[in-house]
């Protein structure tokens, strides 16, 4: 009897550690369902934001001028050189933007950290499907400017417009 007693509470305590145990693994499963679903809902937006917000194209340009004693021009169609200017001037370099798509494109302007405060330009503009714009492109010396050899970095991205 005392042999079958012991049983009983050992069967009575197994069980219960079963529940337990049961317990804890739905547990343990809910929260990896719960981990899993967040990571997948993060690599989704961040998918979705990367498309939506990634341009149709990018074109970067060199931008380079020189404070001298002198005034001299640059020709050049693969970046934006004002040449030699004086100090206390300002120069002005004009781009054709065409759109050739069927859609409305936004033209974004990223102007590099050691353009800033000498190039000027309006940042945010739209272009129609099939229409060309002139957009204008600033450089302005102040009377104080140390003569050098300046360089930076222009950058237009194009975006379809929703």
């Amino acid at each position: 009897m005392k042999n079958k007693l012991k049983a009983t509470k050992y069967s009575i305590k197994n069980k219960r550690f079963q529940k337990y145990k049961n317990i804890k693994m739905k547990n343990r499963t809910n929260f990896l369902i719960v981990v899993l679903v967040i990571i997948l809902l993060f690599l989704f937006s961040y998918n979705v934001f990367i498309i939506v917000n990634k341009p149709i194209y990018s074109k970067g340009f060199d931008v380079k001028f020189v404070v001298g004693d002198k005034l001299g021009l640059i020709i050049n169609l693969t970046s934006l050189d004002y040449g030699i200017m004086l100090a206390g001037t300002s120069s002005t370099k004009t781009i054709n933007f065409t759109n050739q798509y069927d859609f409305p494109i936004k033209v974004k302007v990223l102007i590099s950290p050691e353009m800033e405060g000498y190039l000027f330009s309006q940042n945010n503009f739209i272009i129609q499907p099939k229409e060309t714009i002139q957009h204008s492109f600033l450089l302005v010396l102040s009377p104080d400017a140390k003569k050098g050899y300046y360089t930076g970095l222009l950058k237009l991205d194009f975006f379809k417009v929703k």
